[in-house]
């Protein structure tokens, strides 16, 4: 979301690259594995893989935005307080 969420707002600047999601599950139909690819401007900056589509796509784009250099929100684990990495 901060990773869509940062591109919405680059758009509006008018310095938006464009920013897409691919997806690909293998393994057996009632529990595939995910790997999802983070595209800006066609070129791939993030990829991750699990068994929920969702951790994947999260991951994916958390790897995105830590190659691109986008400072984002993590919340930390052994406390209830949010960090910028």
């Amino acid at each position: 979301m901060q990773l869509h969420n940062f591109f919405q707002k680059e758009e509006n600047r008018g310095n938006g690259g464009r920013l897409a999601f691919s997806e690909q599950g293998m393994g057996p139909a009632h529990k595939p594995v995910w790997t999802i690819n983070v595209h800006i401007d066609g070129e791939v900056w993030g990829t991750a893989s699990d068994i929920r589509k969702q951790v994947a796509k999260n991951w994916a784009a958390r790897e995105a935005m830590i190659q691109f250099r986008i400072p984002f929100l993590v919340r930390l684990l052994s406390c209830s307080m949010w960090a910028i990495c």
